[in-house]
């Protein structure tokens, strides 16, 4: 259940995307492998204390539920999550998609939360119920529609009792953040962040979610599930995903059904059939509540066992394994489809479960070929040039395991039997030992790097929790990984993948081809529109439970050290108190927007060796140290980054002058650069949301469109090595500052410095580029722009308003409105677009202040929903914008969740440098929380509606869409504005 939707992508970005996809869970920012039960034997383990660095405090209640707690005082916010040991999986197979439905449901309420009176509500929701028990068996289109009428009047009925959203505005009133949830094949988990003040009440929330819960307005959530399985639609890589799974898993629901659920079986739900599932898996002994954060574990052990342990236990159905076994493959199985925009291949194998004792070595294996230093056997193969993109992953699932070799071949003269082979022959390595202890040592290295990186990350931390409870193991032992890997050895990989990644596999082959996409029609319901602001008997309750926010504590701008080691040579610093991993990063002060050439160096330069040898050599190099680099470039700025340990600082900066002074320039890396780029284009401009927000930024920036500031392609094809690193020369000659987060003193930093940034008085460096920040330029009267794409199944649409100029004073304000408005899930555009009229999974709105002081702020809308929805849609937004409904009672609340999430806005050690600077871009040279606690504090909601009135109700509105116009009439947008029609060249350079 997410709002938003993903970043734009790459060739190289797609395979990471495949692998989320095929993980079936949520993006993290650095994703730790889960563990096992019992790994390969190793000796005895260490003591407790030396193996569980973040001292995981695990119990179980008499009722059966698991508790895992994990203090960590680093910021004064906690990260909370109940984890459910049931998924997709366990669906029925005339049911699917019934547990990420339910997922869905248990935001709506209980008999208590969530209703004005449940007793006048039940008696419509008792009718709704036997109405979709009925539908489901009902095969004739006349009587069907009968019954969703019947539905929807009563649902219209029923909606007059509820309060909708009100969990979520409960949860928004005490300050709570990244409310969420997700459903995997294995497991559902629910889950959000909070002020630590607020452990209690938030206790009490979720001991309460789950008791006799109330699954109302469910047709209209009904709509959202189908929205979210038509973006699914539109993605390419689900498409091949899904296809791959089904092919796989033969047997398994693994691979017979999605965690989204089929086509039919969302039109047919069984509400009976969703209450079955919940009283069959939603008990104590199947679940466990995992949290981290600023709390005091022996305090809340006795309101944990008080609160949870209320729920009662009961016998949990057994997963029939039995009945799903699947068979090896028979030698090389090929499937054959024509489903993506470019060719790929997908090879599979089976391979060990979450709790085999072989698991730790295929994650090792796995690495091996493909890791984040880009040091593995099939990394290698990308940046040699040998194909396009490959990358290895492996899922996790508790079932079966499945290793995975994903690779795309060049776009001209390589086929697929060819990139097979060349993959094959490297997966062979390593069952027969032909590869490196150096490899070995470094992979393992990065691996338990990655584990340490995500102990500094409360919501990594619960999540792991709840992995381990997935799995059925201990913590001890799910978090003994970093020994037991450390304790593998070249012979134990070499066994594992002998045994594992032999000539028994799965092969899909796709070339060029577009999925058939099933379009659903849009119901003809009548919205379930809700005016109700009162609150129930329950969130009353909650009042005494209710803590004061705490006054914000100022973050000190000054501790961060300064030292300015030349003219236009900045070193700051700043502390890590966690580890001793360091990030150090060199910001050069000029990007693409001055030189269009820069925004190609990042993937050429990754592929570089120096002059005394190849980029595999320098990569290894890197990754033996513990280390990792990176290379970026935005509009104003070209930056290297590079990951290390504090130990091997000094030896790690001397390879950073290898990337500084002597990268040697590759005709061939070049050639490649291209491939990739032809590639690129081919998959991005055949996903509709990627080509909506190119249109988007077309209409606001015109040729100034970062989409349109490339080369084209005589441009691209003219394009020699040499020039790309004069381009690159030139980028280090510009004003650097360099930010080091670490443990060594300053003066062991700058010393190590020293080398690569003395003062030249014979060539000084060059005085920064100002930053960029572009300022739309938008039509000033209503203008509506149109770009017809036949293969979307939703359309993209987009709103945008003039703003005025930045003006600090203004933030409190602007942030009360966005809470209001639209950026929130209470918010009223999500209430109204997604949750009476069941217009789209994706909507929402907010007034973007400008990052830099001089620049101007930008209003926009978003709403991603299935393409005959499109006019309601555009009406729906529209009039939102010019028309706010006033609720004045919803400001205490938002008030209350302002202040909270001001008393906590500290940054993390990581990005504490990047929050101080957005700062000092915005002029503030201290921290402002503590002012705009005071201002919020004073605000009331006719502030908020001053500054509607003010700057957007009567702003002239631009609306972007993109979609299939033969589902719309775009002749009707003309209401809106002049209507122009946009070619989809238009968007890019020739």
């Amino acid at each position: 259940m997410k709002k938003y939707l993903l970043a734009p992508f790459t060739v190289l970005a797609l395979l990471l995307q495949l692998s989320v996809v095929a993980q079936n869970t949520p993006i993290r920012e650095r994703e730790i492998p889960a563990a096992i039960e019992e790994a390969i034997p190793v000796r005895s383990l260490p003591a407790a204390a030396t193996l569980d660095p973040i001292r995981v405090v695990e119990f179980k209640l008499e009722n059966g539920l698991t508790v895992m707690l994990t203090e960590n005082h680093n910021t004064p916010e906690v990260f909370g999550a109940v984890v459910v040991n049931t998924g997709g999986k366990n669906d029925p197979a005339n049911n699917t998609g019934m547990a990420h439905y339910l997922e869905h449901m248990l935001f709506k309420g209980t008999q208590k939360m969530g209703t004005i009176d449940y007793s006048k509500e039940k008696p419509f929701l008792d009718k709704i119920v036997v109405l979709y028990d009925s539908l489901g068996v009902t095969k004739d289109d006349a009587a069907r529609a009968k019954i969703q009428l019947e539905i929807n009047k009563q649902s219209v009925e029923a909606a007059k009792f509820a309060i909708p959203n009100e969990f979520d505005k409960i949860l928004q009133e005490m300050g709570a953040t990244n409310t969420n949830a997700f459903t995997t094949d294995d497991i559902t988990a629910y889950f959000n962040s909070f002020p630590s003040t607020q452990i209690k009440q938030w206790l009490t929330i979720y001991s309460d979610r789950f008791v006799d819960p109330v699954f109302r307005l469910f047709q209209s959530e009904l709509e959202a599930v189908y929205e979210e399985k038509n973006k699914g639609m539109d993605n390419t890589f689900n498409v091949v995903f899904e296809t791959f799974q089904k092919n796989f898993f033969k047997v398994h629901p693994y691979g017979q059904q999605t965690v989204i659920g089929e086509v039919d079986h969302l039109k047919n739900p069984s509400l009976t059939a969703m209450y079955n599932y919940f009283n069959s898996y939603y008990k104590p002994n199947n679940m466990a509540l995992v949290i981290s954060g600023d709390i005091d574990i022996q305090q809340i052990k006795p309101m944990i066992q008080k609160l949870f342990g209320r729920w009662k236990a009961a016998e949990i159905p057994k997963f029939p394994i039995e009945k799903y076994q699947e068979k090896p493959f028979n030698g090389r199985e090929l499937v054959e489809v024509n489903i993506t925009p470019i060719k790929v291949m997908i090879l599979g194998f089976r391979s060990p479960n979450n709790s085999h004792e072989d698991k730790l070595a295929m994650e090792v294996i796995t690495r091996l070929l493909s890791n984040s230093s880009q040091t593995g056997l099939i990394d290698k193969l990308q940046l040699d040039g040998k194909v396009m993109a490959a990358s290895a992953f492996e899922l996790e699932m508790n079932d079966y395991g499945e290793f995975a070799l994903f690779a795309a071949p060049k776009i001209i003269g390589q086929s697929l039997e060819e990139v097979e082979a060349i993959v094959l022959a490297e997966l062979k390595k390593l069952g027969t030992g032909d590869f490196s202890e150096s490899l070995l040592n470094s992979t393992k290295k990065e691996i338990l790097q990655e584990i340490e990186l995500g102990w500094e990350s409360n919501q990594t931390r619960a999540l792991e929790m709840g992995a381990a409870f997935s799995m059925q193991s201990s913590w001890r032992n799910y978090v003994s990984k970093s020994f037991k890997i450390n304790q593998l050895t070249k012979d134990d990989i070499q066994r594992v993948a002998a045994q594992y990644l032999g000539d028994n596999y799965l092969c899909m082959y796709s070339k060029m081809g577009f999925p058939k996409k099933e379009k659903l029609e849009k119901p003809a319901f009548e919205p379930v529109v809700n005016t109700n602001e009162m609150h129930s008997e329950y969130r009353k309750s909650l009042e005494q439970l209710k803590v004061a926010p705490n006054y914000p504590e100022a973050i000190d701008f000054n501790s961060i050290e300064r030292f300015e080691m030349g003219d236009n040579v900045l070193l700051r610093s700043s502390k890590n108190p966690m580890n001793s991993i360091f990030d150090l990063e060199l910001e050069f002060g000029t990007g693409s927007y001055n030189n269009k050439l820069l925004q190609y160096l990042p993937d050429y330069l990754n592929m570089l060796g120096t002059k005394d040898g190849d980029v595999n050599k320098l990569k290894n190099q890197f990754a033996l140290l513990g280390a990792s680099y990176s290379f970026d470039c935005k509009q104003d700025v070209f930056t290297l980054s590079v990951r290390g340990r504090d130990e091997n600082f000094e030896e790690t900066v001397k390879l950073v002058g290898l990337l500084l002074n002597n990268l040697k320039p590759d005709a061939k890396k070049l050639d490649k650069l291209r491939d990739d780029i032809e590639g690129e284009k081919k998959l991005e401009r055949n996903d509709p949301v990627y080509m909506g927000r190119v249109l988007d930024a077309y209409i606001l920036f015109g040729e100034k469109s970062p989409y349109k500031n490339q080369l084209t392609k005589a441009e691209m094809k003219a394009l020699t090595a040499e020039e790309l690193m004069t381009a690159y020369s030139n980028a280090l000659n510009f004003a650097v500052t360099i930010n080091y987060i670490g443990n060594l003193p300053q003066k062991t930093v700058h010393q190590a410095l020293i080398p690569f940034f003395e003062a030249n008085p014979e060539s000084p460096r060059l005085t920064a580029n100002p930053k960029v920040f572009l300022t739309p330029q938008l039509p000033s009267t209503p203008t509506v722009y149109v770009l017809d794409n036949k293969r979307a199944v939703q359309s993209q649409i987009y709103f945008n308003q003039p703003s005025k100029a930045f003006d600090k004073a203004e933030l409190p304000y602007i942030n009360g409105f966005n809470y209001y408005f639209g950026d929130d899930m209470s918010s009223i555009v999500f209430q109204e677009i997604r949750e009476f009229r069941s217009l789209a999974y994706t909507a929402y709105a907010r007034y973007q202040p400008a990052p830099i002081s001089n620049g101007n702020n930008r209003f926009f809308g978003y709403v991603a929903c299935q393409d005959d929805k499109t006019m309601d849609a555009v009406a729906a937004m529209y009039d939102l914008i010019k028309t706010m409904p006033v609720k004045a009672e919803r400001w205490s609340a938002i008030q209350n969740s302002i202040l909270y999430a001001t008393a906590t806005a500290k940054p993390g050690f990581r990005s504490f440098i990047d929050a101080v600077d957005g700062y000092n871009d915005q002029g503030f040279a201290s921290d402002p929380n503590p002012e705009w606690y005071k201002t919020v504090s004073s605000a009331t909601f006719d502030d908020v509606l001053k500054f509607y009135t003010n700057e957007i109700s009567s702003k002239p509105t631009t609306i972007v869409v993109l979609g299939n116009t033969k589902r719309f009439d775009t002749k009707a947008l003309s209401k809106y504005g002049t209507v122009i029609k946009v070619k989809e060249s238009s968007l890019f350079v020739n």
